[in-house]
């Protein structure tokens, strides 16, 4: 799908509530537009699976249950400033380069 497919699969269900369709008529989403809303469902439990591995394997490698905390804590600010250097090269952050 094409980097803007969030907004497009946005404007399509905007015109599909504007369109007043009758009760009778079911409206889906086929091919990749559905790939693209399922994987948006489950990414939520993808990071925290990946959190927890991260977790688990910072505290075999550090043996403590507080570093890998204080490691991970790291995270939210570390992408702050991967997002902020983005924006001030003005380099756009989309999965498709």
């Amino acid at each position: 799908m094409a980097p803007h497919s969030a907004t497009r699969v946005d404007r399509i269900e905007q015109a599909q509530t504007q369109a007043r369709l009758p009760s009778a008529v079911v409206a889906t989403f086929q091919g990749n537009a559905q790939a693209f809303q399922s994987s948006l469902a489950t990414m939520p439990y993808l990071i925290a699976a990946a959190l927890i591995t991260v977790y688990i394997v910072l505290g075999i490698l550090y043996e403590s249950y507080i570093h890998p905390l204080t490691i991970l804590s790291t995270i939210p600010s570390a992408g702050v400033g991967a997002l902020l250097m983005l924006w001030i090269f003005n380099y756009r952050s989309t999965l498709m380069g």
